[in-house]
């Protein structure tokens, strides 16, 4: 795949390149030159919009005019597409296994207000969103900005630059943990718009007329350069960049996320030849090439019919015979296919039956198959709910700043929550907690059991509280019962025998008054 550093950002005659668009930040550039940022972003872009299409199914398929139409295939067109597609199990797979349950403060008000602010916008398919673009692409974003009619902090979701329209995030170095600028590239109609933005304002630029440059765009709302503050004036506390870097396998040698079909993609190739070949060999099986040898077959053969050789008589040292062509072998190709999605099941860790897993395997065995994939979510989950976390402080800031009196609740710090991406045998787990029910205490119990149910922390909390009640309720029933029998038995003032008899009865929780009587 050829890269450039001039890609073409506009249809006008004269657009607007990558190239031109990265000088306004070329100052933020401190380990690369301009020309080695813009031909990474450029071969980024091209990568992004490769896996888009290979999770759609649209793949490289390099198939002649003949291989078409051997295989019945118009030239274009999403209907004449002829792949096995496993690109998308695999994003699938791992995306099922991701969930986040809640954004918890280290208070009950501001988690509330997490909570509130999660679900106005959504956030329940926004995070799904956001989790497959990140394991698709490599990296996507999420823009934190305040709705001036519901004086809210929204989200949305803005995935990465494909080469066209996008996200590009810039940072000075690599070791760098926030970018110190990000870009946004899309278009209203013919008209490219570019966005700047910095920790402590915004630059908004559109196209020229020809389309061939940038220039600064107002509007009657806001002027070019906006400031991005706490007190929204220029030299004020700068908020931070609204957009949030969520990566898929960032490492400590780049800023940017690795997709999980970056390995995956030259063994689907693989498999879209084998399944080319299997097919035209198995459609020459059925339907063989045959061939005559001095004389002409009927154009058209049925059932029964007769054919006749020269009718008329043939020459001494004439020929006259037919033949079929050798037919192929198909299970070469089938064990060819079978192996390559093995090997995309292993490469990938994808223990999903596609890849030769097992349906009938023992539970066991199913979870040897998925500790490469736990492993793998896992480390997603603790990257991806820190940059859920980034999230909720910058709409914190946000509402702080522009919220007026509506201000959040105080914090120290957010943490995420995820559901566990095992798989669970629930009757397992409950006959583990109940085994463990004697050693535990109620909290710990309920804990266990929790991802059964599905139950949060704050349903544990009122399952506990439930329960306490009616404890206490119990309690003083049985307090009532008590001070009522007692205060109601008339004792005898005697002592000796008729005492014993008393304390005897008291112990059996007999009526003491009946049994003193009777002795």
């Amino acid at each position: 795949m050829t890269t450039t550093a001039t890609t073409e950002l506009s249809t006008a005659t004269n657009p607007v390149t990558l190239t031109q668009i990265a000088e306004h930040v070329q100052s933020n550039l401190k380990d690369t030159s301009l020309s080695n940022w813009v031909s990474e972003q450029d071969t980024r872009g091209q990568l992004v919009m490769l896996f888009r299409q290979y999770a759609d199914g649209e793949h490289r398929a390099n198939l002649t005019t003949e291989m078409r139409q051997l295989l019945r295939l118009g030239d274009t067109g999403i209907l004449n597409r002829l792949n096995n597609n496993y690109m998308d199990i695999i994003i699938q797979t791992m995306v099922n296994r991701l969930q986040v349950t809640a954004i918890e403060a280290d208070n009950k008000n501001a988690t509330q207000w997490a909570e509130d602010l999660l679900r106005n916008n959504r956030f329940d398919a926004m995070q799904g969103d956001v989790h497959e673009a990140a394991i698709r692409d490599a990296d996507t974003y999420v823009m934190s900005y305040f709705d001036i009619t519901t004086k809210q902090t929204r989200f949305c979701h803005e995935p990465a630059y494909d080469g066209t329209n996008g996200v590009l995030a810039l940072y000075e170095s690599t070791t760098d943990t926030l970018p110190s600028v990000v870009i946004k590239i899309w278009r209203i109609g013919s008209v490219l718009r570019v966005n700047y933005y910095y920790s402590d304002h915004l630059e908004r630029y559109t196209t020229t007329e020809d389309g061939s440059s940038l220039i600064e765009y107002a509007s009657e709302e806001q002027d070019p350069v906006v400031p991005w503050t706490m007190n929204g004036k220029e030299g004020g506390e700068p908020l931070g960049i609204p957009i949030t870097h969520f990566k898929n396998r960032s490492n400590g040698y780049s800023n940017y996320g690795r997709s999980e079909l970056i390995n995956a993609i030259p063994l689907q190739d693989a498999i879209n030849r084998t399944l080319y070949s299997l097919i035209m060999t198995s459609e020459l099986t059925g339907f063989p090439i045959r061939i005559a040898r001095g004389f002409e077959p009927p154009a058209g053969i049925t059932p029964g019919m007769w054919v006749t050789i020269a009718g008329k008589g043939m020459q001494k040292d004439a020929i006259a015979d037919a033949s079929t062509m050798e037919q192929g072998e198909l299970t070469a190709y089938l064990a060819s296919l079978g192996y390559y999605a093995n090997e995309i099941g292993k490469i990938t860790q994808t223990p999903s039956p596609e890849f030769g897993g097992n349906d009938n395997a023992s539970g066991e065995a199913l979870k040897q198959r998925e500790i490469g994939l736990i492993g793998k979510v896992k480390r997603f989950q603790v990257k991806c709910g820190n940059a859920w976390e980034d999230m909720i402080v910058m709409a914190h800031r946000i509402q702080s700043a522009f919220g007026g009196g509506d201000a959040p609740p105080k914090y120290t710090r957010f943490d995420t929550r995820w559901a566990d991406p095992e798989i669970r045998n629930d009757a397992v787990t409950i006959a583990n907690a109940v085994s463990l029910v004697d050693h535990i205490g109620e909290r710990a119990f309920l804990e266990l059991i929790a991802p059964v149910f599905k139950w949060d922390k704050k349903k544990i909390d009122e399952v506990l509280a439930e329960k306490t009640k009616a404890k206490e309720g119990q309690l003083a029933r049985i307090a009532g019962l008590g001070v009522n029998r007692y205060n109601n038995a008339q004792l005898p003032a005697n002592t000796g025998n008729n005492q014993q008899v008393v304390n005897s009865a008291e112990q059996n929780g007999t009526n003491p008054t009946v049994q003193a009587t009777a002795a």
